[in-house]
C-alpha cells in the first residue's frame, strides 16, 4: 500500500521559486521524505536547519540531522547526502563553519576513477622550505565573540609557492541576506588541502630514508678500510 503526501510552495520573491515534496512508500525500497528545490537569482538555501538553546548544561541542539540504515549486503546507507556543481565558482557538497566530527574521513582513490597517473616528483627540498605556524582564526572571520583557540597549520600563500595543487581559492558561501556582505568580503580567501600533504610527506620521507641508507653505506665502507 502506498501513501503519498505532496506539498508544493511557490514564493514570488526576488524571482525565486521554492518547492518541496514529501513521499512515503511502504511497498518499495525507496523512501523520499523530503526534496526541496530553490532556484532564481542570488544566494539561496534549499534546506536550512537551525537550533538554539539559551540554557546551560548538557543540552544538545541539532540544526539538521540525518540517519540511515540497511540490513542487507551491497547497499549504501547515507544519512545525509550532498552534491554540488558550479559552472563558474566553487562547488560545496558540504560547508561547515565550525568543527566537524566523524568516525572516519575517506577519500575516493580507486585507480579506475583516475587518469593521467604519474609518479610524484621529489618533494623533500620543497617540504624543507615550508614554514609551519601557530595561529588563531580571527573573530572577524568566524563571526564569534573572540578569536579561536590556538591551532597549528600552514599559510596558504606560502604553501602555494611550493605545492600550488594543494591550495584552492574560494568564496565563503552566503546562506542568508545577512551573510552576503561577509561572503563578498571573503571572495579572495584561500584554503589548504591538508589531506593532499600526506603523499607529499610520504615521498619526502622516502627521499630522506634513501639519503640515510646511502650515508650508512658510506660509514660501513669507511669503517672497513
Amino acid at each position: 500500500m502506498e501513501t503519498k503526501y505532496s506539498v508544493a510552495f511557490i514564493l514570488c520573491m526576488l524571482n525565486a521559486a521554492w518547492s518541496a515534496d514529501v513521499l512515503m512508500e511502504s511497498d518499495t525500497e525507496e523512501y523520499l521524505l523530503l526534496e526541496a528545490h530553490y532556484s532564481g537569482e542570488g544566494s539561496k538555501t534549499a534546506i536550512r536547519g537551525s537550533s538554539y538553546s539559551g540554557s546551560s548544561g548538557s543540552t544538545d541542539n541539532t540544526g539538521v540531522s540525518g540517519s540511515a540504515g540497511v540490513d542487507g549486503y551491497g547497499a549504501n546507507a547515507i544519512g545525509v547526502y550532498g552534491q554540488a556543481y558550479a559552472y563558474n565558482g566553487t562547488a560545496w557538497a558540504g560547508y561547515f563553519d565550525g568543527n566537524v566530527g566523524a568516525w572516519d574521513f575517506i577519500t575516493t582513490s580507486d585507480l579506475s576513477a583516475k587518469t593521467n597517473v604519474r609518479p610524484l616528483t621529489p618533494t623533500l627540498d620543497k617540504v624543507l622550505r615550508l614554514s609551519p605556524k601557530t595561529y588563531q582564526l580571527s573573530a572577524s572571520y568566524t563571526g564569534q565573540k573572540k578569536d579561536s583557540p590556538e591551532t597549528i597549520g600552514l599559510i596558504a600563500q606560502e604553501l602555494e609557492k611550493e605545492f600550488p595543487q594543494l591550495v584552492k581559492q574560494f568564496r565563503r558561501p552566503a546562506v542568508s541576506e545577512k551573510e552576503k556582505t561577509k561572503a563578498s568580503a571573503s571572495e579572495n580567501l584561500k584554503a589548504v588541502s591538508y589531506n593532499g600533504l600526506i603523499p607529499v610527506l610520504i615521498k619526502a620521507m622516502q627521499e630522506q630514508q634513501a639519503q640515510i641508507e646511502a650515508l650508512k653505506l658510506l660509514v660501513e665502507a669507511s669503517s672497513k678500510r
